[in-house]
C-alpha cells in the first residue's frame, strides 16, 4: 500500500498497522509536524514524527490492514482524501466512515472545474467533421512514415525503431495544420490562449514529458489493425500520472488518469488498404517482378475495392505509376476485368453504377465483367 500526501495537505494521516503475526501491532505515523497545532505535536503519538517530516509518500506492505484514526473526512479537489485528526484521544472511525475513506487517489471524486480544458474542448468540438480530420491526419502520418512508394512497406511493424518514434511528431505536425492551430511557445499548440501538447500512441499508453506537467495534452491514438482512432484531452496533474518515470523523466498516464480523459472523438479512421488485403493476395502483389506486373496483380486481386492513388504508387514503386495503371486497362480488359479511374467523368459513372458513390477524384477501381 502507498500512503501519499497531496501538495495541499494540511493535516496528518493516522494509520494503525495490523501485521499478520498474531498480537503484533504497530502505529505508523505519516505526518508533517510543522503543519499541526502545537499541542498536537506534543502528543505521545508523535514521538517519531520528525522522522517522516520530509516524506511525501511512504510505501508499506500491501497485505497489511490499515484503519484510520479519524471521523473527519473531506475530499480534496486534487482527487485525494483528506483525513483530519480529531485532536482528542485517538478514536476509530466507524465502519460507514471507513468505507468512504481512501488513502489512495480517489477515483470517484469529481474533477475540479477546469476552465482551460473546457475552452479547448469547446473550440475543438466546434470544428466540422473533427473525427474525419483526426482520422485522415493519422492515416497520412502513417503513410508518410511507412513511405510505401519508395520502400514497398505497408505497415508500421515494418518500420525501424527510430522511424516509429517519428510517427508521433508527424501526427502533431499534420494535426496542427489540419486543425488550423497556432504553434505554442512551449508546447506543440496554442489553443484559445492555452499551451496544449499533442501526444500520440498506437496503443493506450502516452508518455508525458516534464515540460507538459500541469499543462493540457491532446491524447491521440490510432490503430491500423482495428481501423479506429480517438482523441481526448487531459490536464497532466500529478494525480493522473504514474509515480515512476523513464530515463528521460517522462511519466505515463495512469489507469486512473485514463478514466478522467475528456474524449472528443472516437471512431473509424481511413483503412490501411494493403494491410486489409488477404495475405495471399498481398504477397502476390508485393512479390511481382516489376512495377507493371505489380499493378496488374493489384487490379486482379483487389477487385471491388476502392484503391487510393497512394496504393498505386506504393505498388508500382516508380514515378510513372499512374501511366502504368492506365496501360493496364487494355491488358486486363482481355481478362474480363474492368479498370476504372475517378479522374475521368465516364469512369465516374461506372463507379456509381457499381454502387460506389463516395470516392476521391484519384481513386481507382477494378471490377470483374464476367
Amino acid at each position: 500500500m502507498l500512503v501519499r500526501f497531496s501538495d495541499s495537505l494540511e493535516v496528518a494521516f493516522f494509520v494503525q498497522w495490523e501485521q499478520h503475526l498474531p498480537g503484533l501491532q504497530m502505529r505508523l505515523m505519516c505526518v508533517r509536524p510543522h503543519e499541526l497545532p502545537e499541542h498536537f505535536r506534543r502528543s505521545h503519538v508523535l514521538q517519531s514524527a520528525s522522522f517522516y517530516e520530509s516524506f511525501s509518500e511512504i510505501a508499506v506492505d500491501t497485505d497489511s490492514k490499515a484503519d484510520i484514526f479519524s471521523q473527519h473526512v473531506t475530499i480534496l479537489p486534487c482527487g485525494y482524501t483528506n483525513v483530519y485528526p480529531i485532536c482528542m484521544e485517538d478514536t476509530f472511525a466507524n465502519e460507514g466512515d471507513i468505507e468512504n475513506m481512501d488513502l489512495f487517489q480517489n477515483q470517484t471524486s469529481p474533477a475540479p472545474f477546469d476552465q482551460g480544458l473546457t475552452q479547448v474542448r469547446d473550440f475543438l468540438l466546434a470544428k466540422p467533421d473533427l473525427l474525419g480530420i483526426v482520422g485522415r491526419a493519422i492515416r497520412r502520418s502513417f503513410d508518410e512514415v511507412i513511405d510505401g512508394p519508395r520502400t514497398g512497406r505497408f505497415c508500421i511493424e515494418q518500420l525501424e525503431k527510430t522511424e516509429k518514434t517519428y510517427i508521433g511528431t508527424k501526427v502533431e505536425i499534420i494535426l496542427r495544420s489540419e486543425l488550423s492551430l497556432e504553434r505554442g511557445q512551449i508546447l506543440d499548440n496554442m489553443i484559445f490562449g492555452h499551451e496544449v501538447d499533442t501526444k500520440f500512441t498506437v496503443g493506450s499508453n502516452w508518455m508525458i514529458p516534464r515540460e507538459a506537467l500541469g499543462q493540457l495534452c491532446l491524447l491521440v491514438t490510432g490503430n491500423d489493425h482495428s481501423g479506429r482512432c480517438a482523441m481526448g484531452i487531459l490536464r497532466m496533474v500529478p494525480e493522473v500520472l504514474t509515480i515512476g518515470a523513464n530515463q528521460d523523466g517522462k511519466k505515463s498516464v495512469s489507469k486512473s488518469g485514463k478514466s478522467q480523459i475528456t474524449w472528443l472523438v472516437d471512431g473509424p479512421m481511413p483503412r490501411n488498404f494493403m494491410l486489409d488485403l488477404p495475405d495471399v493476395a498481398r504477397t502476390v502483389i508485393m512479390t511481382a517482378p516489376s512495377g507493371r506486373q505489380a499493378i496488374w496483380a493489384l487490379f486482379r486481386n483487389a477487385t471491388g475495392r476502392l484503391i487510393p492513388r497512394a496504393v498505386i504508387e506504393q505498388v508500382a514503386q516508380q514515378k510513372d505509376a499512374a501511366k502504368r495503371a492506365r496501360e493496364s486497362k487494355q491488358v486486363l480488359a482481355a481478362e474480363g476485368i474492368q479498370v476504372l479511374c475517378a479522374t475521368y467523368m465516364e469512369d465516374r459513372a461506372e463507379f456509381v453504377r457499381h454502387g460506389f458513390t463516395q470516392f476521391n477524384d484519384d481513386d481507382w477501381l477494378s471490377m470483374p465483367t464476367r
